[in-house]
């Protein structure tokens, strides 16, 4: 009887502590709320925009070209990447993650590229993920998040952007398709990754929608990348609330 009462009280430890360590785990939230956005940014000559954080600011002359390629935003150890360039004063052209807070669901273009169409959630991370096949030997030139340490992302919300949802709804779209896939790293291995189909036979996304990322598993980086079979459709979309554990 001794042994099965200590058998049983091993049990009830060993199922303590895996609860404890479960309780240590702590969840933070990516609002972007921090960020210090700024007006009339853009180059000369070019569109200026307002209520925008993206990497011309942080750009340095770099043998003949201005370009900033690296870290644009911090908040809660995720650091979130950008890249930009004027192509030695040939054009300007950017890609990855820029920070905002526009609403705009009329302005067609590029002039509102940093817009969600979606109910106003305050401050958000607009991502451009720029067509492959015109590579610009950047490093950080598609939407890549980096986590400090190791984190289990749990969760993101997701928005069409303004300039993709105007061109859609101006266009025969009813075959369009376009999906967003977002992979995990802890290392240089890939964890997982999970698609998210932004539209869907036409359909597009109209709000703020969750997607789960639980199947990522553990981090140390995450990736965005973007498919669609309209050639000319503007590979933008927008997130917010970023939710992972560590």
């Amino acid at each position: 009887m001794k042994k099965l009462f200590a058998f049983a009280l091993g049990l009830a430890i060993v199922f303590t502590a895996c609860d404890k360590g479960n309780d240590d785990e702590k969840t933070y939230i990516v609002t972007f709320e921090d960020a210090q956005l700024l007006q009339n940014t853009g180059s000369d000559g070019q569109n200026k925009y307002n209520n925008v954080l993206w990497g011309i600011e942080l750009a340095e002359d770099k043998g003949g070209a201005i370009s900033y390629d690296g870290i644009l935003y911090t908040e809660k150890d995720a650091g979130f990447y950008t890249y930009w360039s004027d192509n030695g004063g040939l054009w300007d052209s950017w890609g990855g993650f820029a920070i905002a807070e526009n609403y705009d669901k009329t302005t067609l273009g590029m002039a509102n590229q940093f817009s969600a169409y979606a109910s106003n959630s305050g401050k958000f991370a607009v991502c451009y993920c720029p067509d492959p096949n015109y590579p610009s030997g950047a490093t950080y030139d598609t939407p890549t998040i980096v986590f400090k340490k190791a984190s289990k992302p749990s969760s993101l919300d997701m928005a069409a952007n303004t300039w993709l949802y105007t061109h859609i709804a101006g266009t025969d779209s009813s075959g369009t398709s376009f999906t967003v896939t977002i992979t995990g790293y802890l290392g240089a291995t890939a964890t997982g990754s999970v698609d998210v189909p932004l539209i869907k036979n036409g359909n597009i996304f109209t709000d703020w929608t969750k997607v789960d990322l639980t199947d990522l598993g553990k981090v140390n980086k995450i990736s965005f990348t973007s498919v669609c079979n309209d050639t000319w459709a503007p590979s933008y979309f927008c997130v917010d609330n970023l939710t992972f554990k560590l």
